[in-house]
Parts: structure tokens; sequence; C-alpha cells
């Protein structure tokens, strides 16, 4: 019967042994300078974050000329309009000192 139970020191030695395996694992986990990553992945994930900053700057770049661009319509045509009311009332007024006789008529009655 002895020999088919395993003896004591079996047991104890069989578990240090697992207990070392346990160990180095753990030991290789986090202070390996290998991440498992491959060789090109690094200059990959580095093209890829340079290609992202570029096109945030393209971006901004588009942003500030879109704002540009709509300021500069808004400002013409806001000018232009402006222009077009001054010479109507210009020429209103031009029109009623020229059709005055005399300056007495001209002056609006309140």
């Amino acid at each position: 019967m002895s020999a088919l139970k395993p003896t004591a020191t079996a047991v104890i030695s069989k578990r240090s042994e697992d207990h070392n395996d346990d160990s180095v694992d753990e030991s290789n986990n986090g202070s390996s300078t290998n991440t498992g990553a491959k060789p090109g992945e690094d200059s990959l994930a580095r093209k890829e974050s340079h290609n992202v900053f570029r096109l945030r700057v393209l971006v901004i770049l588009l942003l500030i000329l879109t704002a540009a661009v709509v300021s500069y319509v808004v400002y013409r045509l806001t000018t232009h309009g402006e222009e077009e009311e001054f010479i109507a009332r210009y020429e209103g007024v031009a029109d009623t000192v020229i059709s005055c006789k005399s300056i007495a008529y001209c002056i609006p009655q309140c």
C-alpha cells in the first residue's frame, strides 16, 4: 500500500517545484523589455501617430481657412449693402435739395 501512496517528501518537493515555476513566471511578467510586439509594429505605431498629428494640423488649418473665408464673404456682403443704402439715401436727399426752390421749403416740418 505504501507503493500506491506518494511519500510526504515527494508531495512537498512537487509543490516546491510548482511554486518555483510560478515565481519564475511572475518575475518575467512586467520586467521584460520585450513586450511581444513584432519589430515593425513600433515603427508602424510611430508612423500612425505622426499621420494622426498631420491630420489634426490639417483639420485645424482648414477650420482657420474656413473661418477667414466666411468672415471675408460676410464683410464684403455687408459692406456692399451699406454702400448701396448710402448711395440711395444720398441720391434721395440730393434730389430733394436740388428740387427745392427755397431753403424754407426743404426743411421738413415736425
